[in-house]
């Protein structure tokens, strides 16, 4: 009707106003998500106690700037800081599991595309996220008999870090490790999941991820951390853009969400 504004339908000034303006913009300086002449990008900018967790997605962000150009990634990948490098090659792992949708041989075919010394980490990356996206372990084993032999302790390692995480007792995970190619790995695979007496030493065991938290005694329950705790660890700016999707148009197992 003439002379009179809609319910919820602003005009003027104040429909731009309400169009454009966003709850951060008075509060935070705008932020870049990504680089086009700079692969390593955020993970450039931050301080090195986020590297981490930067460096275990960065990969995707390479490949949607590089038109998922594998090799490419991997000389990127090459050129990380030092302490950071297996963790971006486990990144890029992961995301061949994607480009490949979960091919063994096709995935085996692009990790090899990494440099020898990092290749192990390749695989990790590949192994770990058959096993995220299905909560099995049979395709997980599968990959591993099929790499090579220097680099299935490794493999079958990373399988057991992945099954200390969905097995809750001590009894289910050496069942589970018992799927290994031999007794050998078998160990690996244990050594991964915390069974038995060896457990990773230092901060890290031989994938470069075996920090996974010590779970909490039975009579204390699920003592989960509260959300500002959780808040704090993660830089302020990348905070503000986590809205931004860093990846390559697909989710991991390689279908497109859109």
């Amino acid at each position: 009707e003439h002379g009179r504004e809609h319910r919820g339908e602003p005009s003027g000034e104040a429909a731009d106003d309400h169009e454009h303006a966003t709850p951060f913009d008075d509060v935070v300086e705008p932020f870049e998500p990504l680089r086009a002449d700079d692969p390593h990008y955020p993970c450039s900018i931050l301080e090195d106690r986020y590297l981490t967790a930067c460096y275990m997605m960065q990969t995707s962000a390479m490949l949607q700037q590089n038109g998922t150009d594998v090799a490419a990634a991997a000389e990127s990948c090459s050129e990380a800081p030092e302490r950071w490098r297996t963790t971006c090659f486990q990144s890029l792992g992961r995301d061949i599991s994607s480009i490949t949708l979960r091919d063994i041989d096709d995935s085996i075919e692009e990790c090899r595309k990494a440099p020898d010394t990092y290749r192990g980490s390749c695989y990790v990356g590949v192994v770990k996220n058959f096993i995220d996206l299905t909560a099995t372990t049979d395709r997980g084993f599968e990959f591993c008999r099929a790499v090579e032999e220097e680099a299935k302790p490794l493999c079958s390692e990373a399988i057991g870090e992945q099954i200390y995480v969905l097995f809750g007792t001590v009894e289910e995970r050496r069942s589970a490790c018992g799927a290994a190619e031999n007794e050998e790995l078998e160990r690996s695979c244990r050594r991964g999941a915390r069974v038995g007496d060896q457990r990773a030493s230092g901060p890290a065991g031989s994938s470069g991820f075996s920090h996974l938290p010590a779970r909490p005694p039975a009579d204390q329950g699920d003592r989960r951390r509260a959300p500002e705790q959780v808040r704090d660890e993660v830089p302020p700016r990348i905070r503000v853009a986590s809205h931004v999707r860093l990846g390559t148009g697909r989710d991991h197992d390689g279908q497109d969400p859109r």
